[in-house]
């Protein structure tokens, strides 16, 4: 797989296959099954796991998604933009960032000062917002 032929791959893919990719390119961060389904959900994309489990799986076997064990599914470096800009391009990116935002919120301490989840959660927002 090369970086320039990811473009091109992510055109063949389905609208769920698109979505899953590049909600893990937003995220930076690997996310279980089951809060892939939660953001889908939330967008209004309901899917069974199984269909999950075949996108999921087709997106493994290309090399796009790598799964670590205990901690979910991965986007690979060289996908990541590749997915976000299919994202941008397919309306998808301001919906993508909502959900996410709004499923993993911004807290404050009682100085009202903001506290990330973690590191990855600030890159995920800064990413978003670039």
């Amino acid at each position: 797989m090369t970086a320039g032929s990811l473009p091109l791959r992510f055109d063949a893919f389905t609208n769920t296959q698109q979505l899953i990719a590049a909600l893990l390119a937003l995220a930076g961060e690997p996310m279980g099954a089951s809060r892939i389904v939660l953001h889908l959900a939330e967008m209004g994309t309901v899917i069974p796991a199984t269909t999950l489990g075949d996108d999921v799986g087709r997106l493994k076997a290309l090399g796009i998604v790598t799964e670590s064990s205990g901690r979910g599914f991965a986007i690979g470096p060289d996908a990541v933009w590749p997915a976000i800009r299919t994202a941008l391009g397919n309306d998808m990116f301001q919906t993508l960032c909502s959900v996410y935002e709004k499923i993993n919120p911004i807290r404050t301490n009682w100085e009202g000062f903001v506290v990330l989840r973690s590191y990855r959660q600030g890159v995920a927002l800064l990413r978003m917002a670039l």
